[in-house]
């Protein structure tokens, strides 16, 4: 027989459970015992020496009222120790389950949880009309503040409910209504963004140059910087950079001209600062007409995005 054996050992008074627990658990085991230790513990010390008046003491039915109080205190050490554990599971973050635990484990750090914020979404309301008149007129109806709705949930998730925040007017007539795909171009968003013109085959080339006509307003010439086509939104999207305007590309030559009409007071210059003068501001006036003339002409309604609003004119 193995002298490890201890089958016949007996119940002792001080029958308890090691409460030690190594590191990296996922919970701790706390319970000095259960109920049915704690009852075997309480029977032995009724055979202790110590408690010599207890001598007489010769039963152990669970019918007796001496043993039914030692089973209800074994259910009282029970219930006391399972809090105990569970307490001592709380003290940690890895084993514990509790919010107001980790909130209060964070605080020790100087740690603060951030308050709880609701999801929020946009909700389209459909209604009918009223058809109990002939025709049927639009009808219009106020959802009071706290109405419930509830999301289509995926496969394998819980719809999800949502209430209205504040009370919404809404009517019949605007079932219809959808949101606007799109914005207005100016010279602003040209500038910074672009342009957007209809279709992939704008025929356009990089340095092409382009004179845009915002509706009317004001003429801007440009050269085109990039071309990039999207087949899938059907249409174009132009980047552009500003072209001196004529009368600064005039008032650069007349700067020129000043500068070097200071300089033909030199005699190694044959010819008059005034005849040279001339004869460029022609030059120029004939370049600016051909420029003029080449040029792709578009007109940009401010008022639509859409590239149908674009017409070429050359």
């Amino acid at each position: 027989m193995s002298g490890d054996c201890t089958c016949c050992g007996g119940v002792h008074e001080g029958n308890g459970r090691p409460i030690a627990n190594r590191p990296g658990l996922p919970a701790l085991s706390y319970r000095a015992g259960t109920h049915g230790s704690f009852l075997e513990a309480m029977k032995a010390r009724l055979s202790s020496a110590r408690y010599t008046a207890l001598g007489g003491l010769k039963t152990r039915q669970g019918d007796d009222p001496a043993i039914a109080l030692l089973d209800a205190w074994a259910m009282v050490a029970d219930v006391l120790t399972f809090y105990q554990e569970r307490i001592a599971n709380e003290g940690f973050l890895r084993t514990a389950t509790e919010r107001r635990s980790i909130l209060e484990l964070a605080r020790l750090v100087g740690y603060e949880l951030r308050p709880g914020v609701a999801a929020t979404t946009y909700l389209a309301y459909a209604l009918d009309e009223d058809r109990s008149v002939t025709p049927p007129k639009p009808s219009v109806v106020t959802i009071p503040a706290g109405s419930r709705a509830q999301s289509i949930p995926e496969p394998g998730q819980l719809p999800q409910s949502f209430e209205t925040a504040e009370p919404l007017v809404a009517r019949s007539s605007w079932n219809a209504l959808k949101p606007r795909p799109t914005r207005p171009q100016t010279f602003t968003s040209v500038l910074e963004r672009g342009l957007y013109l209809k279709g992939v085959a704008t025929g356009l080339k990089v340095h092409d140059p382009l004179l845009i006509d915002f509706a009317g307003r004001h003429t801007v010439p440009f050269r085109v910087a990039g071309v990039f086509p999207d087949p899938p939104n059907e249409r174009t999207h132009v980047t552009l950079r500003l072209w001196k305007t004529f009368a600064d590309l005039r008032a650069a030559v007349r700067a020129a001209m000043a500068m070097f009409e200071r300089l033909a007071v030199d005699d190694t210059i044959p010819t008059p600062a005034a005849n040279v003068s001339e004869e460029l501001f022609k030059l120029l006036d004939r370049f600016l007409k051909e420029v003029t003339a080449g040029c792709r002409r578009m007109v940009v309604s401010s008022s639509s995005f859409q590239p149908q609003a674009c017409m070429k004119m050359r």
